[in-house]
């Protein structure tokens, strides 16, 4: 009977995003106890923004040809 009523409590603060603080808490414990580690692959950032459809002179959308496989 308390597994249920404790379940239920959680289940309601949970719905009114009581839990939030004790969630991020546990998440950033978690990257503090794994450490930090390399990518496997490096990163790489496109960006597209005003210039590059001016530069190349298409519209967004672009057709599927304009994607990057």
């Amino acid at each position: 009977m308390r597994g249920a009523l404790f379940g239920t409590l959680v289940a309601l603060a949970s719905f009114f995003g009581l839990t939030e603080g004790v969630e991020r808490w546990a998440y950033n414990v978690q990257f503090d106890l794994r450490g930090p580690i390399q990518p496997q692959t490096p990163i790489i950032i496109v960006s597209i923004d005003e210039d590059s459809f001016d530069e190349l002179d298409l519209q967004w959308p672009w057709s599927a040809r304009g994607h990057g496989h």
